[in-house]
């Protein structure tokens, strides 16, 4: 052992004495893409030289064996990598779809030895030797590779190494992810990416007006108390960047618009925040971009903000405010954290002593928007205009809760610790940041019609759930809580139809819940207007799926509807359970994504154990559909067994172009 940290510099951490298998990587290949991890045989001889070196390291040392993956204490470390039950946890940690590099960062082990530290990632076999006192070899969350060969220098080893390999032996290849041959093999802990492409407009502007939004729109509610105070309440409140009149309650409502924050954004220059004199005895100015009042006059306009300068104004104001990227500086000097390996993992740059100062820079902020927008994180549909703005934050992602403390990569987790599995890596929340995790999908539940009274605990329960952000739009008998004209017995405005275009007015939730008048009524007005860009539906009572009175509403060809039917419900007449789903899909056209659960015993108000069971998966099913673009049968197939255990009978089937109907149980 001690021969193998001879060959090692002093003061050079993580020099490599054992490498994994020659491989080019792109960033986000998955297991697939990597011989080595298709099947336990194959990984096992791989990883076979690595797993000899470590063992003749940690038996000399005489250090405990202890597996991170599995999580227990073993008798034979080289050993037991190789048995069934790791290769299974190993798998688990890393399926298929996930980005092997990415994966590989939080499957690091390390050892303190007499002589230094020794790591060993079980991904992919390497083992890295740091010579000297481990109390001056603390390991770093992101390292530079060095570009000179002499700084840190690697090899593939069919056994034990002697320090004269490490000078000899060739490990040139073709790098995939750069397209072009280095004299280095970069193992890098953040995964190398090149720009591809400019976010359009579009998703800027999205992502912008959520900044908005989330920091500056709460203060619409003290402004609206201040101006009631200097205001006369019978004067219309006139807004000068729309050229539009209001009352003062309707203001709040008006500045959330997507139309105001249109034309906040073309009013808003380099220097000056776009503001409005208020006609009062006292000069006071109205300010549009930070909703507060202020006295005297502005300065003039200068040039108008482009919109990636527009959103990059608010981040650091909001986000990445100088408190908070100081704040980073101080915990990574808190973990003593060396100046050199201080690297922005998503710019590749040093930072230096200039954390705060790069974190808050306009370059970073760009590499942040292309990594949000061009990344396999999310897409560029669901930066739609009017469709939700910025989608809450990552679509697919897997969190789990530690049990023990985690060593991972020096940095102690405390037990209770969220980890949180996103394509581009692994992420660690302290247990009392969990709450604000901004993680879930937004549940948007139509009130009107969706049972919010008697299963309003359901619906709350699913808010608690820190996958989820539940808003309730509306409230159950509301004046607008009634038919439209075209219906019989149908009311004038205010009515559900109105209600609806104010609606539009607002962000979309990531996935709808719709009762029986919000099926009926709001959601073939949200396909009116927005089309194949709707976001997906689980309507209860399928009142979208009906022969609906006034102007037939075009079903979009893209549009994800899962559909709960009950046998008991009023809607299904005097109609047989198969006159009933007969009718059901005459409604549906034929290309389109729309799944059918039939419960025989669902009344039109769902039992609560009913809606207890099925909400939480159908929701997660129908955006599944959404955004992975895969019919989820083996989702609700799961759904509609434990209805097989709980309740009589039900019919699952599914719609969707040049596919067969699902298999129906009488």
């Amino acid at each position: 052992m001690r021969r193998m940290f001879n060959a090692c510099e002093e003061g050079k951490p993580y020099v490599v004495v054992a490498g994994p298998q020659p491989c080019s990587l792109d960033p986000w290949a998955d297991r697939r893409s990597c011989p080595w991890l298709l099947s336990l045989s194959r990984w096992k001889a791989a990883v076979q030289p690595a797993a000899n070196v470590l063992h003749e390291v940690l038996y000399d040392a005489d250090r405990p064996h202890y597996c991170t993956v599995c999580e227990v204490s073993v008798a034979n470390f080289a050993k037991h990598l190789f048995e069934a039950r790791h290769w299974q946890q190993l798998c688990d940690k890393v399926p298929d779809g996930r980005p092997v590099v990415a994966s590989g960062l939080c499957l690091w082990q390390q050892w303190d030895l007499p002589d230094g530290l020794v790591r060993f990632n079980h991904l992919h076999g390497q083992v890295e030797l740091s010579r000297g006192s481990p109390d001056h070899l603390r390991p770093t969350m992101f390292r530079r590779s060095s570009p000179s060969p002499s700084r840190r220098k690697l090899t593939w080893l069919s056994g034990l190494p002697g320090a004269e390999s490490l000078d000899n032996y060739n490990c040139c290849k073709e790098r995939h992810a750069l397209g072009h041959s280095r004299h280095q093999v970069d193992w890098d802990v953040f995964p190398y990416l090149e720009l591809e492409g400019e976010p359009s407009h579009a998703a800027v502007k999205a992502f912008a007006w959520r900044l908005w939004l989330e920091h500056v729109w709460p203060k619409a509610w003290p402004l609206l108390r201040q101006l009631r105070s200097i205001w006369e309440m019978r004067r219309p409140f006139w807004c000068s960047l729309c050229n539009s009149s209001m009352t003062l309650d309707q203001l709040p409502r008006h500045l959330r618009s997507r139309r105001h924050f249109a034309a906040l954004l073309r009013c808003c220059t380099q220097c000056q925040s776009p503001t409005q004199q208020l006609d009062t005895a006292e000069l006071l100015e109205l300010d549009h971009l930070q909703l507060h009042i202020s006295g005297g006059a502005s300065a003039p306009s200068s040039r108008q903000l482009e919109v990636e300068e527009f959103a990059w104004r608010l981040w650091r104001e909001h986000v990445a405010s100088p408190e908070a990227a100081e704040f980073v500086q101080e915990m990574l000097q808190q973990h003593e954290v060396f100046e050199e390996s201080m690297v922005c993992g998503l710019c590749s740059e040093n930072m230096g002593e200039h954390v705060a100062d790069h974190l808050r820079s306009p370059n970073h902020f760009r590499r942040l928007l292309w990594w949000l927008f061009q990344g396999d994180l999310m897409t560029q549909p669901i930066f739609r205009p009017g469709a939700g703005a910025l989608i809450q934050s990552f679509q697919a992602f897997h969190k789990d809760v530690l049990t023990e403390p985690l060593n991972a990569s020096g940095l102690v987790v405390p037990k209770g610790a969220v980890r949180v599995r996103v394509p581009a890596g692994v992420r660690f929340i302290k247990p009392e940041n969990v709450c604000s995790l901004k993680l879930a999908l937004r549940v948007q539940v139509v009130a009107p019609g969706a049972g919010t009274g008697l299963n309003g605990d359901i619906y709350k329960e699913l808010g608690e759930d820190t996958q989820f952000k539940v808003d309730i739009c509306g409230k159950r008998g509301a004046p607008y809580d009634r038919y439209p004209p075209c219906w019989e017995h149908g009311h004038p405005a205010p009515n559900l139809e109105t209600w609806t275009q104010e609606l539009l007015t607002q962000p979309m939730g990531d996935v709808l819940v719709c009762g029986s008048r919000g099926g009926q009524v709001v959601l073939p007005r949200f396909w009116q207007k927005v089309g194949d860009q709707i976001p997906p539906a689980v309507v209860i009572n399928g009142g979208c799926a009906m022969n609906l009175p006034g102007p037939k509403i075009a079903w979009p060809n893209q549009a994800v509807n899962i559909l709960l039917l009950g046998g008991q419900d009023f809607f299904k007449g005097q109609k047989s359970s198969s006159e009933y789903l007969a009718s059901t899909k005459k409604c549906i056209p034929v290309n389109t994504r729309t799944a059918i659960i039939y419960v025989r015993q669902m009344q039109h108000v769902p039992q609560k154990a009913l809606l207890q069971m099925v909400l939480r998966p159908l929701v997660l099913a129908a955006a599944a559909w959404q955004f992975s673009k895969i019919n989820p049968e083996e989702q609700l197939r799961a759904v509609t067994n434990q209805l097989e255990d709980a309740w009589q009978a039900h019919v699952l089937d599914f719609k969707k172009a040049h596919s067969k109907p699902g298999p129906s149980t009488a």
